[in-house]
């Protein structure tokens, strides 16, 4: 889906400095411009694995609800969910993201959520989750942060 107008995403998160150098590098763009037959297709259902370093593996689901293509970069939305064996560490939520400018590098913000946190009373702490992922036929996988807690690994492939 396109626009006249390209805005970039904004959200509710108050996301660590080192965080916002994943949107600076995707650029935005307030001009008119048309899809990129050549970029990727990223709306649909994305379906796999999380791992986190502190609580073990789990399964995440992202629904991609939205794309805007334009400028230097594809932006996304939508929904998540990690599910984890550990109780009370299943989250979801909401999503948004923009591709790189090499268009093969994702950057993902996902709402604040419960994390395991070893440092913080009773091993937990509300934070903000932020991934990179490489972007490679179908398949989506990196790492992600979970702001001075430990982060993990998400591997998802298009259903």
């Amino acid at each position: 889906m396109s626009r006249s107008r390209n805005e970039c995403p904004t959200g509710r998160l108050a996301l660590p400095w080192a965080l916002a150098g994943v949107l600076a590098a995707a650029g935005c763009s307030k001009s008119p411009a048309s899809p990129d037959p050549a970029a990727h297709t990223y709306l649909g259902d994305w379906q796999g694995t999380v791992v986190s370093e502190a609580i073990g593996t789990g399964t995440i689901r992202l629904t991609v609800a939205r794309e805007i293509a334009g400028g230097s970069a594809v932006q996304i939305s939508g929904t998540f969910s990690m599910t984890f064996v550990a109780p009370g560490f299943d989250v979801s939520g909401t999503f948004s993201g923009s591709e790189g400018r090499t268009r093969d590098v994702l950057g993902i913000f996902f709402d604040r959520s419960t994390v395991p946190c070893p440092g913080e009373p009773g091993g937990r702490a509300d934070r903000a989750i932020a991934a990179t992922l490489n972007v490679d036929a179908g398949r989506i996988s990196g790492t992600y942060i979970a702001a001075g807690c430990p982060g993990g690994t998400i591997d998802a492939t298009k259903k």
